[in-house]
């Protein structure tokens, strides 16, 4: 099962058991040969007491020892010696990812509502404080101030106020008071742009993404979700023989469709792409899938309480069980054993958006709080302007 062992199309083999076979063998001084086992399974009870695949392999001395994402379950601990876990997990559903869309109102969703509101009483105000400034006190020479008909009017201020929010418009006859006011004006629609301009690319370029389900049951509510599985996977075993009505739901659906347990995840992760289509397996098996998918469409549930883990299979009473227990717990103190792991399961690429199980990446709405400053300086040159216009 990849990627825990593997063949590349040379037919080496390889994987993290791989990677973690030759750590052993360079701790231990061992050398080693490779087979895989005669029916392709990990083993399990049978009805008259025998056991298949690779459990049967090491209890009947053809193997030293079983290697491979090998769950322990209570019917191979009674007959086997297995060592310290290497990893532990759980089971997972393996589905794919809703985009949400960008509606009209995204050019509207850098800036909070009050931000919004302020900023437009900030433009109306700066406009009638213009046009009355105009109006009243005297030009910079003392001289009192001859209105004629090229005094810019309540709509000249309004045009010229708005020309400069976006870095157009005339330049007014100025006097010092409105130079005051027209000059924190921008200086405070510089800020306000920037920010504006900065937050919509954030909301234009970061893809929102939420998964479609939290749950198996609310995955069971949209009633259209079909299920397959890993036929050699412990989901299998566990959806069998659990107690709890969503996971024997599951089984249902999974036993009432043709062809629902499967070897190849190839075609699977295929449905699961097309939507309404779940996979169900280990979890560390379908977070490998779903890191490699270059569509960064996919994402994992991890539903069950349940933990276990994978480990070494030996025969029982074997010398070597505890010997291989102490260099796993080595490679596990010394961060080795993580090292490993990071190279099967580097998680999500750069290309894609930051994920978990559960992915909702949102852009920040900029509240009033940011802006209390920006608005202080407008109102502070609003008082400066005004005062100046009394003295002239």
């Amino acid at each position: 099962e990849e990627p825990f062992v593997f063949k590349k199309n040379e037919g080496v083999y390889t994987g993290f058991c791989i990677d973690l076979l030759k750590e052993l063998s360079a701790m231990l001084d061992f050398e080693y040969l490779i087979y895989e086992g005669h029916d392709g399974r990990y083993g399990s009870l049978q009805e008259d007491g025998t056991w298949d695949g690779l459990m049967k392999d090491v209890i009947e001395d053809e193997a030293d020892f079983a290697l491979g994402a090998i769950p322990v379950t209570p019917d191979r601990e009674r007959t086997l010696d297995f060592t310290r876990q290497f990893m532990e997990t759980s089971i997972g559903l393996l589905i794919r990812q809703r985009t949400k869309k960008a509606d009209w109102l995204t050019i509207v969703k850098p800036f909070h509502l009050k931000v919004w509101l302020c900023t437009i009483a900030g433009f109306a105000v700066v406009s009638v404080a213009l046009f009355l400034l105009h109006r009243t006190g005297s030009s910079e020479d003392g001289e009192n101030v001859v209105r004629s008909t090229d005094d810019p009017n309540l709509a000249d201020t309004i045009w010229f106020v708005y020309g400069t929010s976006v870095r157009q418009g005339k330049v007014l006859c100025m006097r010092l008071s409105t130079r005051i006011l027209t000059g924190v004006w921008w200086l405070f629609i510089l800020i306000v742009l920037s920010s504006y301009t900065a937050n919509l690319a954030a909301y234009l370029t970061v893809t929102r993404l939420q998964t479609p389900i939290t749950s198996v049951e609310e995955l069971l509510s949209f009633g259209s979700y079909t299920f397959s599985a890993l036929q050699r996977s412990s989901a299998v075993h566990f959806l069998s023989g659990s107690d709890e009505p969503s996971h024997q739901h599951i089984w249902s659906l999974l036993v009432s469709r043709n062809n629902s347990l499967v070897n190849d995840t190839t075609e699977e992760v295929e449905r699961v792409k097309e939507g309404s289509h779940a996979l169900v397996g280990d979890v560390p098996i379908m977070k490998h899938l779903a890191d490699r998918d270059p569509s960064c469409q996919l994402s994992v549930i991890d539903f069950t309480t349940r933990s276990y883990g994978y480990s070494l299979a030996f025969q029982n009473g074997s010398q070597f069980t505890e010997v291989f227990s102490l260099a796993i717990l080595k490679l596990q103190d010394s961060g080795r054993m993580d090292e490993l792991r990071q190279r099967w399961w580097p998680g999500r690429s750069s290309n894609c958006p930051l994920h978990g199980s559960l992915l909702n990446s949102e852009t920040t709405q900029l509240d009033l709080e940011t802006f209390a400053a920006v608005f202080c300086i407008l109102i502070f040159g609003l008082v400066l302007a005004c005062t100046t216009s009394l003295f002239e």
